[in-house]
């Protein structure tokens, strides 16, 4: 996925990646959590569908 995030930076579009702003998210419902911030985004994943999970009974 990284590889993928880093085409505007080849692309010459931005000066890193980092800075593209339409990068998204891959998480639906929560468009504020980045997944370009790896370092918080997965902590902050699991906790969300442990959460939802168990809301649900599955």
């Amino acid at each position: 996925m990284i590889y993928i995030f880093k085409n505007p930076q080849r692309a010459k579009l931005v000066g890193e990646w980092q800075d593209w702003p339409f990068l998204g998210t891959i998480l639906p419902g929560y468009p504020d959590i980045p997944a370009a911030r790896f370092g918080e985004f997965w902590p902050m994943f699991w906790k969300i569908h442990n959460k939802e999970r168990t809301r649900f009974g599955s």
